[in-house]
C-alpha cells in the first residue's frame, strides 16, 4: 500500500498520521465551510504547498463510511489527527509547513461502525476573519490556530501548539469553542507533547513560563514556577 496524500486521507478517511481516540464527548453543531476563492495558496512549485503538504481547501462532513475490514465494537469515541493547513498566505514563497493554520480531521467510531468523517479549521481570530466568520470574545495574546497536537482533557478536546498561543477547545463535532486556559491558571504557551499517566489519570504539561500539575484528590490544576 502506498502512502496516502492528505487529499487521499480526506477522500478515504484513512488516518495514517498520529492521532488519538477520544471518548465521552458531547456532540455540538459545526457548519462546514469552504475557503474563500484565492485564500488557499497555489503551490507554484513550493515544496511546503505540494504533495502531502498541499492544503485541503474545504471542510467536509461524510456519514456512513465504508470500512475495509472490521471495527472492534469496543471502540467508542473519536479518532482525531491534526496538522498545519495553510489558509490565506500573504507570501507563499516565505511559507513553512509548520506555520499553517491548524485543521483537525476526525472519524466517529461506535458499535462497530465508522459513523462520520469531518474536518475543521481551528477558528483562531485570523482563521475566522479569513473565512468571513465572527470571532466571539476577546482575542488572546499570540493567538494562532493550534496545529501540533490534539488531546482529550476532562471531556474536552484540546488543540495544542508549541510556539505561543493558548490551547483551543473543540466540541464533539470539531467546532471551535474558544481558547482554553485551564480555569485561569495558564497565561501562555505550553508544550503540545504532553505526558499522560493512565494509572493516575493525570497529564503533565510544561511551558516556557510555567509547568502545570493536577492534584488527583481535588482535581485542581496548579501552576509550578520554572526559573
Amino acid at each position: 500500500m502506498t502512502g496516502p496524500t492528505r487529499r487521499g486521507v480526506l477522500r478515504g478517511a484513512a488516518f495514517t498520521a498520529a492521532g488519538g481516540l477520544l471518548t465521552g464527548l458531547g456532540a455540538g453543531a459545526a457548519p462546514a465551510s469552504a475557503a474563500p476563492a484565492g485564500s488557499v495558496p497555489k503551490s507554484g512549485g513550493l515544496p511546503f504547498l505540494e504533495g502531502a503538504f498541499a492544503p485541503v481547501t474545504k471542510e467536509l462532513t461524510e456519514f456512513g463510511l465504508r470500512v475495509h475490514g472490521r471495527v472492534p465494537r469496543d471502540l467508542d469515541g473519536r479518532y482525531l489527527r491534526t496538522g498545519p493547513n495553510a489558509l490565506g498566505l500573504e507570501d507563499p514563497r516565505a511559507h513553512h509547513w509548520m506555520l499553517g493554520d491548524g485543521m483537525v480531521h476526525g472519524v466517529r467510531l461506535r458499535d462497530g461502525r465508522a459513523e462520520w468523517y469531518r474536518n475543521r479549521w481551528v477558528r483562531s481570530s485570523q482563521v475566522a476573519k479569513k473565512l468571513g466568520e465572527p470571532y466571539p470574545g476577546p482575542v488572546p495574546p499570540d493567538d494562532f490556530a493550534c496545529n501540533t497536537h490534539v488531546i482529550p482533557y476532562k471531556g474536552r478536546i484540546l488543540a495544542l501548539q508549541e510556539s505561543g498561543p493558548l490551547p483551543y477547545e473543540l466540541d464533539g463535532e470539531l467546532g471551535t469553542v474558544g481558547p482554553f486556559d485551564f480555569r485561569g491558571t495558564l497565561e501562555g504557551a505550553l508544550t503540545a507533547h504532553t505526558k499522560y499517566d493512565a494509572a493516575a489519570g493525570m497529564y503533565a504539561f510544561t511551558g516556557i513560563l510555567t509547568a502545570l500539575y493536577e492534584r488527583r484528590d481535588t482535581g485542581t490544576v496548579r501552576p509550578v514556577e520554572v526559573s
